[in-house]
């Protein structure tokens, strides 16, 4: 990874903005930084970058230490944008997680929400599938509200709770433990204990933490957890190379050892070695606790309330190669009981186990015949009166480690004879990253309030001081801390921007490509207008990458995130296949983004759609996409814009209905009956009701289970007073499981068929 000794030299290092610390949170803030035109030098502890995703070198091959799941991986995309870098190269294994219950079956889910569904309706009956259905489906929705507040804003206040609407504070239950949730939506032990897992994914106990963390369930589960070729260092890896190229100044083996804020306000840091470096900003990525109270000055220190999260013990095992899935958990026989543990307040039990084999998670190439195994063991942080950790010493460690060898074994997870080769105890976290007290995640969330206690980004106190990474807004985890170098970021471009002139040097290319933390994808194929490109008409094999990428643009909805990758794919293309795809991935790619994100995506979509019409008028799928990313774009900026499109949109799904009626099921056919039917709602109306049935009859033949046209015929039914016949429309849409192939648009229908079924009983 890039670094520099400059400081050793005694080399002037003074910058605009220091970043303290080389985790992820401070490359990200590094990278945010210098793409607003600032000059940055960042200074990192340890020999290397990457903080709690870390890495050791066993026999010749660098494994992983940290963070083993990758979520949100488009959060690391829009970093990586801002440096003109291409995506994250992903592993998504169809084999994700085996959960092995202590005193039950053994649970493998599959990839994404389908998967979810199909392990437990195999493990567990469809009993308990329809329960965790519906707990995700909830934990959807309280995502939708909480990410934009809690995620990807600013650092929440009371203030975003009385700014909700009462259906989102219903979504977002913020009175209601997680565990009170789960009890309340399922009743399967096995599967309350696999839900309850995720609270302490924070560091949590699930019987005191809010609700809200339920979203993490549906992240993992429902949009589904990946992996990055070749193992999680290569995330830091191209972090560093992106902050690199912007021109951040990268310095390891350097630690800072005091904020210098002499009048109340940061003008820089002092180094381990007396070195004193002046900076307009501070941007700290290491522990808050450590922040307030060892590097600022005295008169400026303060406790911060809270305890800490939990903590694990962590090894790795050598084992014989063999079939496995990319993740496993081994989890105690009473759950409850290993939370009590954990909070100091039970006795001793088996706590829960978890194991990622890095060659099937993330495609890293093992030792020859034998695979790595990177294994954590729950456990509470160190305790405040400093007791004795009593597994300190090597020989203690080792045995700890073979301890957990044995367990493995005897549940099957590993053979017998497997070794290990590195462990870590929590006294050994604790001192490599000081003021954590051996937390994994900083401050446990065990209340409502504790979004609104965790430390800002921007610390009013002390001017010029930002803060980012696990212990700060929004919290940790990966995507989570990289959001949080972002909004670091953010609050420092916020601050300056009264003051700064224009961006200067390789930032000024990559803002010029960028927007603010960036649109969630490139729109240069959209701006590049319907003329083609000789270099990729005379490129070989792109009639084989555009067929690939409709392969893959048919599982887009069950991985969310791989439409994107898809559209960095086609975006060199200018064949009249690669625009129509291109188009369709766009409209995908905005589907899957929040917020702000959501709107610049279906705008781009739009754009990428117009083109596709322009460069192939004879497909129907240029027009249909066309159709798509309009009514979405109009319905992302109100009814005034959607009123704007119909016209528009009534137009290009008649194109595509002539050129290709029976284009994906025949969409383009209850595109228009849907079309007609709600028309007479807008002003400036071309609603005709017996034109909507008509296209619903002719989407049937096409599709009988074509949800839209079902619907529509459900409600004009209802109209007429043919209840019997409403009731059979909606029974088809909510028969049976969601439909492995749009789960998440089967389920939007289903919720309006299951209100229209509520109101004909």
């Amino acid at each position: 990874m890039p670094g520099s000794s400059r400081a050793a030299r005694g080399e002037p290092l003074d910058a605009e903005v220091i970043v303290v610390g080389g985790g992820v949170g401070g490359l990200c803030a590094a990278i945010a930084a210098a793409a607003h035109g600032f000059e940055v030098a960042l200074f990192e502890s340890a020999p290397e970058l990457g903080g709690k995703a870390g890495t050791v070198s066993v026999d010749g091959l660098v494994l992983d230490t940290g963070p083993s799941v990758l979520t949100l991986p488009e959060v690391f995309d829009d970093v990586l944008a801002l440096a003109g870098e291409p995506p994250l190269e992903l592993v998504r294994p169809a084999r994700w997680c085996r959960y092995r219950f202590a005193n039950g079956p053994e649970l493998e889910l599959g990839q994404g929400l389908a998967g979810a569904l199909d392990g437990v309706r195999a493990a567990l009956g469809r009993g308990p599938a329809a329960e965790l259905e519906r707990f995700l489906e909830q934990a959807r929705k309280a995502w939708e509200v909480a990410a934009p507040r809690f995620v990807f804003g600013g650092a929440p206040g009371p203030r975003a709770l009385l700014s909700a609407s009462p259906r989102e504070l219903l979504a977002i239950r913020p009175f209601t433990t997680l565990y009170d949730w789960i009890c309340a939506t399922v009743t399967d032990p096995h599967l309350r204990a696999l839900l309850a897992r995720f609270g302490t994914y924070a560091g949590s106990d699930a019987r005191l933490a809010p609700a809200v963390l339920g979203t993490i369930a549906w992240v993992e589960l429902g949009l589904g957890g990946c992996g990055v070729r070749g193992g999680m260092h290569r995330l830091v890896a191209r972090l560093a190379s992106a902050a690199a190229k912007l021109g951040v100044r990268l310095h390891t083996s350097a630690p800072v050892e005091e904020l210098l804020a002499p009048r109340g306000r940061i003008e820089g840091v002092r180094l381990s070695g007396g070195q004193r470096l002046r900076a307009g900003a501070v941007i700290c990525n290491a522990e808050a606790r450590r922040v307030f109270a060892a590097l600022l000055p005295p008169a400026l220190r303060r406790e911060l309330p809270g305890v800490p999260s939990y903590s694990g013990r962590c090894l790795l095992l050598r084992d014989e190669r063999r079939e496995r899935p990319a993740h496993q958990a081994l989890l105690p026989a009473r759950y409850l009981a290993e939370l009590d543990w954990l909070a100091g307040t039970g006795a001793l039990a088996d706590p829960t186990i978890t194991v990622c084999a890095p060659r099937v998670a993330h495609a890293q190439e093992p030792w020859p015949g034998a695979d790595a195994l990177f294994c954590m063991v729950n456990a509470p942080p160190m305790p405040r009166d400093a007791r004795p950790d009593p597994l300190v010493g090597e020989a203690e460690e080792r045995a700890f480690a073979l301890a957990v060898r044995d367990r493995l074994a005897a549940a099957g997870v590993v053979s017998a004879g497997a070794s290990p080769v590195w462990q870590r105890g929590v006294r050994q976290l604790a001192a490599r990253f000081p003021g954590s007290g051996g937390a994994l995640y900083g401050l446990a969330s065990h209340s409502w309030r504790a979004a609104f206690q965790r430390p800002q980004n921007r610390v009013r106190s002390v001017p010029g001081l930002y803060l980012c990474g696990g212990s700060a807004h929004p919290g940790a985890g990966l995507p989570l801390v990289a959001s949080s170098g972002l909004r670091a970021a953010e609050a420092l471009v916020s601050d300056r921007r009264r003051t700064r002139g224009r961006p200067r040097g390789a930032a000024t290319a990559a803002l010029a490509a960028t927007a603010l933390l960036c649109a969630p994808a490139p729109s240069a194929v959209a701006q590049s207008g319907p003329a083609r490109s000789p270099s990729c008409e005379a490129a070989p094999g792109e009639a084989e990458l555009v067929r690939r990428a409709k392969d893959l643009l048919a599982r887009a909805e069950t991985q969310p995130g791989l439409a994107k990758e898809v559209l960095q794919r086609l975006s060199p293309c200018a064949s009249p296949g690669a625009r129509v795809a291109a188009a369709e991935a766009g409209w995908r790619a905005a589907e899957d983004a929040l917020g702000l994100h959501r709107r610049a995506g279906f705008a781009d979509a739009v754009k990428l759609a117009r083109v596709a019409a322009a460069s192939a008028p004879d497909q129907a799928g240029a027009w249909f996409w066309l159709a798509m990313a309009l009514t979405s774009e109009g319905s992302e900026r109100g009814l005034l814009a959607m009123v704007g499109h119909a016209q528009e949109i009534r137009a290009a799904l008649h194109q595509a209905a002539e050129r290709d009626a029976g284009y994906q099921g025949g969409a383009p056919l209850s595109g228009l009956c849907g079309l007609y039917h709600r028309a007479p709602g807008w002003p400036l109306s071309f609603g005709d009701k017996e034109l909507a049935r008509a296209y619903c009859v002719r989407a049937l033949e096409q599709d009988p289970r074509s949800y839209e046209a079902r619907l529509v015929l459900a409600w004009q039914a209802r109209d007429r007073g043919a209840l019997d016949e409403a009731r059979a429309h909606l029974a088809v849409i909510l028969a049976g499981p969601l439909d492995e192939r749009q789960p998440r648009t089967h389920q939007r229908y289903r919720d309006e068929a299951s209100a229209l079924a509520g109101e004909l009983r």
